[in-house]
């Protein structure tokens, strides 16, 4: 009998309105493990919102959705959940007050699966200056703060918004490296982005969200030999569809 693959997320009429403003509406779909979703969609197309609810940083107004199958709407649960989860958010926002060396001692003693191997390969890599503040660092240099501390973990799942935000295109290049190392090494991704080269370069399967829907569901490798062109044409019809 073939083995059903097990979700990390999976969702089911997700749906969230800010007063009149409907940033996800009716959203389903699933991640599956052993694999990198690209969460493709333009900028204020829902991506944020759907992650947010993911974690519980934001309630759902309506639907459901799980979390490494937890619930997202049981506080014990998806707290269960996060654990296992390490998350590198848009803004990018640590501990300003705290050092560079600060910040990663202060996360590294919450986790007994820190890999402390990872830790000096990316603070050599990403060239970050331990003795500075956070808050003193450019949106770059925060960037990559960030990815240290979620890849120096072993977490069941990545979850990244818009990860190369501020980032240089060399730097770009060792995200998404890092990113293909991390998934090899057993770790699901879930990553979104507004830049269709991005995804192109790194994901296993594509979901395009436009504005607040699910628009496509599919492997990369369907999408390229769509007869359409690609990825990028698909992104871009389905764009002019939704318009």
């Amino acid at each position: 009998m073939r083995r059903m693959r097990q979700w990390v997320i999976e969702t089911e009429g997700l749906t969230k309105h800010y007063g009149a403003v409907h940033a996800v509406k009716g959203l389903t779909l699933r991640a599956a493990g052993g694999r990198i979703t690209g969460f493709l969609g333009r900028n204020g197309s829902g991506k944020s919102s759907t992650i947010k609810m993911l974690l519980g940083i934001v309630r759902p107004s309506s639907g459901s959705a799980t979390l490494l199958g937890r619930p997202i709407d049981d506080p014990r649960e998806i707290r269960e959940a996060r654990r296992h989860v390490a998350y590198v958010h848009e803004d990018k926002q640590t501990y300003a007050y705290m050092s560079v060396r600060e910040m990663i001692a202060f996360t590294r003693s919450f986790y007994d699966d820190w890999q402390p191997e990872v830790e000096r390969r990316l603070l050599e890599q990403y060239e970050l200056p331990t003795g500075r503040k956070v808050r003193t660092l450019s949106k770059g240099m925060r960037t990559k703060l960030a990815l240290l501390l979620a890849l120096s973990r072993r977490p069941a799942l990545l979850i990244l918004d818009e990860p190369s935000e501020g980032l240089d295109p060399v730097s770009i290049e060792e995200v998404l490296q890092a990113l293909l190392e991390t998934a090899a090494a057993g770790t699901a991704v879930f990553f979104s982005s507004h830049q269709i080269a991005e995804v192109e370069r790194v994901a296993d399967h594509v979901c395009i969200i436009d504005r607040g829907t699910l628009a496509v569901d599919a492997p990369l490798a369907d999408i390229r030999a769509d007869p359409r062109g690609g990825l990028r044409e698909v992104f871009l019809d389905t764009v002019a569809r939704g318009a």
